[in-house]
């Protein structure tokens, strides 16, 4: 999968055709203006040759031994299994169930820890803009989309407790399709900043203040930076470049693969750079070169990812010597497409026995369940899933899910 396929396949949770070291570094930043008045920041830096390894989970850092990283093997645990989903996980869909008002298009594409959401509404009703909506369903606008491209399609967000960032995709399908990176302080309002424009990958991550994106060249063969820039500072830096997929968070990292493009060669690792001083390094765990990295999302200390051939799935967690390959993707056409990890359950779309669907992994028993049957799209934030899925003559439908109050599935002894 090419960088800007990346950005296409990114977010758009309810279109569901889609499946919905520390060495010194100079830098330089100039601010240009955009046609709505907002400012662009760009900023450039010397990327440091090397150094110690920021280590998700850990305090500090923590310097990758010399040498070949250990080979993905299998944890030593019991067979993984498909199991039914309990009562209580079909329940939790129903209940979570997204209402629009009556005779509008809304999607949601964020959900806070506190219980604010991010919802686009349209294109296809009388207003298409993106709100921040309370708990009681109180709303802010946060940028007026039919100002920019009424039929702009959002392609990622993240939260960190103040500031709110986003990606739209612009003008799809034409010669002038791009991307555009934006940043709202929730506690001062007031209008969006512009932060970033060009060939984005994914969606952004902010933690703390930081904000990090990819941004990728213009030709698939062109290399790409990960940004980062503290907004209270007002500073920026590139603190890797490669050909960068579109980055994940984990344990106060963003991390982002780094593989050759398809249809050429080379190797494939895995890049973690600190929010808190940029610093970047290698994780010390192996990607198959033949398999590659697909989709990838991160949780606390949990990375998970689908390869490119999407055939499989990747499981990690900080501390691990290895890398768990359990065996989801059974049956003729079966696949492992985006990836979403939410606390202690990895969630996907994809086929299993050939028939599609959202599923999920239960980190716990090592089960996984079918949440629901057809072309589905899934998220994280959090602890919270966002499940997309196309309804039978009806317009498609999503759930929000709070993974912390479900109930562990059951095991491959008691229920496989």
């Amino acid at each position: 999968m090419t960088a800007r396929g990346y950005g296409r396949v990114a977010c758009a949770l309810l279109v569901l055709a889609l499946l919905l070291a520390g060495t010194a570094a100079c830098s330089e930043q100039t601010q240009e203006p955009t046609d709505d008045g907002t400012q662009t920041v760009r900023t450039t830096r010397a990327v440091p040759s090397s150094g110690p390894t920021p280590f998700p989970g850990g305090a500090g850092t923590r310097t990758v031994p010399a040498g070949r990283p250990p080979e993905p093997v299998r944890r030593p645990t019991a067979p993984v299994c498909e199991v039914e989903a309990p009562a209580t996980w079909q329940r939790a869909l129903e209940q979570g169930l997204v209402a629009p008002p009556d005779g509008e298009q809304a999607a949601v594409h964020l959900v806070a820890q506190d219980g604010y959401r991010l919802v686009r509404y349209g294109p296809d009703s009388w207003r298409s803009e993106l709100v921040w909506q309370d708990p009681a369903g109180a709303e802010v606008t946060v940028q007026q989309l039919g100002e920019t491209d009424w039929r702009a399609s959002v392609t990622g967000a993240s939260f960190d407790g103040r500031n709110l960032a986003w990606t739209l995709s612009l003008w799809e399908g034409t010669e002038d399709e791009t991307s555009q990176l934006f940043v709202w302080d929730s506690v001062q309002g007031g209008r969006a900043r512009q932060v970033g424009r060009g060939h984005l990958v994914g969606a952004p991550v902010v933690a703390d203040g930081v904000l990090a994106w990819v941004e990728a060249g213009a030709d698939p063969l062109e290399l790409g930076g990960l940004h980062t820039y503290d907004l209270a500072a007002d500073t920026g830096a590139v603190a890797a470049a490669g050909y960068l997929g579109p980055p994940a968070e984990i344990g106060g990292n963003v991390v982002v693969a780094d593989q050759p493009p398809e249809g050429t060669t080379g190797t494939s690792r895995l890049v973690s750079v600190s929010l808190g001083d940029g610093v970047p390094g290698e994780l010390p765990i192996a990607v198959d070169p033949a398999a590659g990295v697909g989709w990838l999302s991160g949780h606390e200390d949990v990375l998970a990812w689908s390869d490119r051939r999407l055939a499989g799935l990747n499981v990690w967690q900080a501390g691990d010597t290895a890398v768990w390959l359990p065996e989801v993707a059974e049956g003729e056409g079966a696949s492992v497409e985006r990836v979403a990890v939410a606390r202690e359950v990895v969630a996907w779309t994809g086929s299993v026995q050939g028939t599609p669907g959202v599923f999920a992994l239960d980190l716990r028993s090592g089960s996984y369940a079918r949440l629901v049957t057809g072309a589905g799209a899934v998220s994280a934030f959090g602890s919270v899933l966002v499940v997309g899925w196309a309804a039978q003559d009806a317009p498609p439908r999503q759930a929000v899910v709070e993974t912390a109050a479900l109930e562990r599935l059951p095991t491959c002894t008691d229920g496989g």
